[in-house]
């Protein structure tokens, strides 16, 4: 097995050039870098991460957790993310974990043991959980506790749905969102929706609790049971792209015409969304902004520095066929 050793001698650099090259730090000239780098593959030398992180007490390695593997939202956000900490010279450890004390509790402590720089945090905080861990953690779902944030602009995101579907001449909405218990900055954008309609004097219902991850029958349920009770509804402004495409297909399927006697909104613009039929209007969040902000501030983070928390990211309306 190769060494540190063996790349600087066929490299014809110190290890010290070496190690600079390695680890992304100190000045480095590119034909250093280019020769490095030709010996690591000539030698198909790997660098000893775990050894290096024992050695430095850290490591180059941020531990991202996230509330599901199968959640396209947080798929999209874990690709950008991954590309974002590559560009810096940092990996990614994912864990996946239920919103609840012992899986937190287990993730944080796998991570702890790998050494990670920091953590970023999507599946539920618990103040004593992030307190216990003495590790840098940024949050992804909400900025309480004192917790350092980065978040996308919900209230504005929930404005400009709601006042596209009235725009468009929508007179009943009705609006489906996560469960505002948990009160996740998420939360806003239901709280955009009430104020917008009762500003302008719009009548509309609101159902809470449904997630992208709510079993089949039980979404189906829910949607049978707002169209048989709004049977004045005419806008339906969805918490994700997921429960949208489902009303979407619900009201399809019942002979409703789609724009023309119901307009829908959805959240998040995963990447289906416009391969839908008819495609569908939805806010269109950053992916690779929220990705590419939370890694540099967990990293700013993890070396000391108190940077400045993030201000919301911009949305964006995504105009398609369904409105």
């Amino acid at each position: 097995m190769s060494t540190i050793e063996d790349v600087a001698k066929y490299s014809g650099f110190s290890t010290a050039t070496v190690s600079r090259v390695l680890n992304n730090k100190g000045p480095v000239s590119e034909k250093a870098v280019l020769a490095v780098q030709e010996a690591m593959r000539q030698l198909d030398y790997h660098p000893n991460n775990m050894a290096r992180a024992l050695v430095m007490g850290h490591s180059n390695t941020i531990g991202v957790i996230l509330p599901s593997h199968n959640t396209y939202f947080w798929n999209e956000v874990a690709v950008e993310m991954e590309k974002s900490a590559r560009e810096i010279g940092y990996h990614i450890v994912f864990r996946f974990a239920e919103p609840d004390r012992e899986e937190i509790d287990r993730c944080v402590s796998d991570l702890r043991a790998s050494q990670v720089s920091g953590i970023i945090q999507a599946a539920g905080q618990r103040e004593d959980v992030v307190k216990a861990a003495n590790i840098p953690i940024l949050s992804l779902i909400s900025n309480r506790d004192g917790i350092p944030a980065v978040v996308s602009d919900d209230d504005q995101g929930g404005r400009l749905a709601t006042r596209h579907l009235i725009e468009r001449g929508c007179t009943y909405l009705v609006h489906i969102s996560g469960d505002l218990s948990y009160s996740n900055h998420a939360d806003q954008r239901s709280f955009a929706f009430i104020r917008e309609c009762e500003h302008q004097g719009i009548p509309y219902r609101l159902y809470q609790g449904y997630s992208q991850q709510a079993p089949e029958e039980q979404c189906l349920a829910l949607i049978e049971h707002i169209f048989a009770e709004t049977p004045r509804l005419d806008g339906i402004f969805a918490g994700n792209d997921i429960m949208a495409a489902r009303c979407v297909s619900y009201a399809l399927s019942r002979g409703i015409r789609i724009p023309d006697q119901l307009r829908v909104v959805g959240y998040d613009d995963i990447s289906i969304s416009s391969l839908l039929y008819p495609p569908l209007t939805t806010i269109r969040q950053n992916y690779k902004m929220i990705s590419a902000t939370a890694v540099r501030t967990i990293v700013a983070m993890a070396n000391k520095e108190q940077p400045s928390e993030p201000a919301p990211i911009p949305v964006e309306l995504i105009v398609r066929q369904t409105t």
